[in-house]
């Protein structure tokens, strides 16, 4: 039973820095880490509150608090390819986990999204094929809005099933997008899945930080709105909160039946919002990130994204999220409002 996993398929290299950044998570914490090749490197924990600790020895007894999991290495130099790397356990009847020939991945180098200082995008994690079924109409609904670009984690168990090229020839055709990255991780034993989903969005961030303004952490089923001009580019309403982390609200909208036809046709089906469930999503701000950044390393998010240090939260006047469960993943009822809200701005949005 594997109790570390190395994110090796999905590493940042920062350029400014010259520095190869590997995330990782564990379950068992280890006491020490050694790499067979001549590499420098820093081990960065993150720890409870948000806190961080540097150093290639660590020893927490409550790492097992959910938010004591994550870690990452910070290699000097873009390194390719570690001979064999050696987690050690304090207690020598905990064997020591193993690593040889990994391979370094950078994902990143293939992305060439066209963005700019004001530049708002979504980072998602999704399983692409088994929601291919929504994800179009998802995709075609965020651009539409103004994002300047998506990208997608997929968490499918074979991501070669999705053909992502697909995706690229739609929506791809005079400049990038959409970029998608295959993102097969399982969460370790005892371990809930959205750890995954943790990671992905810290490797987004933090790959895409230094190239648009505002960066959103929402999911497939979720759509968001703003009442007062429904048809507004989002990045032109963000330039409302400079220098803002912002978290918005969410109403909850399902459809009386349970085995509707889904094929990329969500918000033409007739939905009807729940007022009994809300959550928040937030919208990072990357200049207000950085200089969290400054003193708590990489790690932007050690809980979820439903909340953020120093965010605003913005009432439902001004922004809010539609999250959409449907075919009995929640349970209809008669005092629920039928809402066409997403429906008309699917079909009415400005050109």
């Amino acid at each position: 039973m594997n109790k570390i996993i190395l994110f090796n398929k999905a590493c940042i290299y920062n350029k400014e820095k010259n520095k190869t950044i590997i995330f990782g998570q564990y379950n068992t914490n280890f006491q020490n880490i050694i790499l067979s090749q001549d590499i420098n490197y820093d081990i960065i924990h993150c720890i409870r509150k948000g806190k961080h600790f540097r150093g290639k020895a660590y020893n927490n007894r409550k790492s097992n608090n959910r938010q004591d999991f994550d870690f990452y290495l910070e290699l000097d130099g873009r390194i390719e390819f570690i001979n064999k790397i050696i987690f050690e356990y304090e207690n020598k009847e905990q064997e020591n986990i193993i690593f040889e020939n990994i391979d370094l991945i950078f994902p990143f180098d293939l992305c060439s999204l066209c963005l700019n200082s004001d530049s708002a995008i979504i980072v998602t994690m999704c399983k692409c094929f088994n929601d291919s079924y929504r994800l179009y109409e998802w995709i075609e609904y965020n651009l539409n809005l103004g994002f300047s670009a998506i990208i997608i984690f997929n968490n499918d168990n074979n991501p070669d099933k999705f053909d992502k090229q697909s995706v690229y020839n739609k929506y791809n055709h005079h400049k990038q997008k959409i970029f998608i990255l295959d993102f097969d991780y399982k969460p370790i034993h005892c371990i809930h899945w959205n750890s995954i989903q943790k990671v992905a969005f810290n490797i987004g961030v933090n790959a895409l930080i230094n190239k648009c303004s505002k960066i959103a952490l929402i999911d497939t089923d979720e759509f968001i709105y703003i009442p007062k001009d429904p048809y507004i580019n989002i990045e032109k309403f963000l330039l409302q909160f400079p220098k803002q982390t912002i978290a918005i609200r969410s109403h909850l909208l399902t459809n009386k039946g349970v085995n509707n036809k889904i094929n990329n046709n969500v918000l033409d089906i007739p939905l009807y919002t729940d007022p009994t469930k809300n959550w928040t999503k937030v919208i990072i701000d990357n200049i207000m990130l950085k200089k969290q950044q400054q003193q708590n390393g990489l790690f932007f998010t050690n809980t979820s994204h439903h909340q953020q240090p120093n965010q605003l939260i913005l009432g439902i006047d001004k922004i809010f999220y539609f999250h959409i469960w449907l075919n009995g993943r929640t349970i209809h009822r008669n005092h629920f409002k039928e809402s066409s809200l997403l429906k008309d701005v699917k079909y009415n949005f400005k050109s």
